[in-house]
């Protein structure tokens, strides 16, 4: 994940970033396993791993953009929901993760 953040941050070659979002985003299936992923580190209690797939998330769905986004796999909107819905209720009383996840699902659904 530190990689991931690394080469999907500002400072690296805009060319390099667009292909590291497009290799985590397509096929669509490697998005949802992102979120999977996220929703497995916030359950097990995995704080400092969850924020780091989180930045990941953000960095590639960016929730003000007015472009299109990667999205999930059709048909499978409603499981992504209830994975980031998860995070955010056992997450709530820490602000940082209630916010990053809360953009997530403007960004994403």
């Amino acid at each position: 994940l530190d990689m991931l953040q690394f080469l999907i941050f500002e400072g690296v070659e805009e060319d390099c970033r667009k292909i590291v979002a497009t290799d985590l985003t397509y096929p669509p299936e490697r998005l949802l396993t992102l979120v999977m992923g996220a929703n497995k580190f916030s359950q097990n209690g995995h704080v400092e791993p969850l924020r780091s797939c989180l930045k990941v998330l953000s960095a590639i769905i960016p929730w003000w953009s007015t472009e299109a986004v990667p999205h999930v796999p059709e048909g499978r909107e409603i499981e992504a929901a209830q994975y980031l819905l998860g995070i955010l209720n056992r997450h709530m009383n820490d602000e940082q993760l209630f916010i990053s996840t809360l953009h997530l699902f403007t960004g994403l659904l």
